[in-house]
């Protein structure tokens, strides 16, 4: 008779939501970045650092919960990536509204590590 074998549980891709705190127009994400994040692999060995398309995608994913909204933006524009968040960083997402578009940055303490806009289309 053949071992049972283990399943695999795959590597998280969103990090730890530690709190939520209401903006006028929107919401600030307390965040952790666990260590063993599925984006850290390979990204660097012996220096990991959250890939930019991560912070991207944690904005995409939060807007839509955050706001509502369903499908992918039409477009993703103004990103800037200004410095790199390591394993076990605390981050502050805030994602905020204007009109049809979220403005997001990504902060570390009073560091603005990335930011950029997103436009989906109307609900």
């Amino acid at each position: 008779m053949p071992a049972a074998s283990t399943p695999i549980t795959p590597a998280p891709r969103l990090p730890r939501v530690l709190g939520r705190d209401a903006l006028p127009e929107g919401v600030c994400l307390r965040l952790e970045v666990p260590a063993d994040l599925a984006w850290f692999d390979g990204h660097f060995p012996g220096a990991p650092i959250l890939p930019g398309v991560a912070q991207v995608g944690w904005a995409v994913t939060f807007a839509r919960e955050h706001f509502g909204l369903g499908g992918d933006p039409k477009i993703i524009d103004r990103v800037k990536f200004l410095h790199t968040a390591r394993p076990g960083s605390q981050l502050e997402l805030e994602l905020v509204r204007k009109g049809g578009q979220i403005v997001w940055q990504l902060h570390e303490a009073a560091t603005l590590l990335s930011r950029g806009r997103l436009e989906f289309d109307a609900a």
